[in-house]
């Protein structure tokens, strides 16, 4: 069984810290911590994610980047915050918010995972 948790953002740091925080209350058999890269992604919130144990997935610059690359928009050359706002532009609503998924179906889903790794990933942990 996976159990998500949101830790609204905030920084990578944030995140990690909020993971190893929520690893301390519950006996999980693993913590993965999903961030943004653009903000607090520093050597030390590496250390203190290994010392917490929590594996990390870092979004490079952003999940927006990603969930783009997944619905075959251009990426390249856009900084974070214009990422987040193509994809708010394209999908009406924050990434976060998850509705535009709804839709997709295992076909997306499947030629996804193909496109970026850190999907890859996330959705094994899913399917688990």
């Amino acid at each position: 069984m996976v159990t998500i948790k949101n830790a609204r953002g905030k920084g990578a740091e944030y995140v990690v810290d909020f993971a190893i925080r929520q690893s301390r209350n519950v006996a999980f058999d693993s913590v993965l911590a999903m961030f943004d890269t653009d903000t607090a992604w520093t050597e030390r919130v590496r250390r203190q994610a290994a010392r917490g144990k929590v594996a990390l997935l870092p979004c490079e610059p952003c999940l927006e980047a990603l969930l783009l690359q997944a619905f075959d928009h251009k990426t390249q050359g856009l900084n974070s915050q214009q990422l987040k706002q193509k994809f708010l532009r394209e999908f009406g609503r924050p990434a976060h918010d998850g509705q535009y998924l709804r839709d997709a179906d295992a076909a997306f889903f499947e030629q996804a995972r193909r496109k970026a790794k850190e999907l890859d990933v996330l959705l094994a942990l899913l399917k688990a």
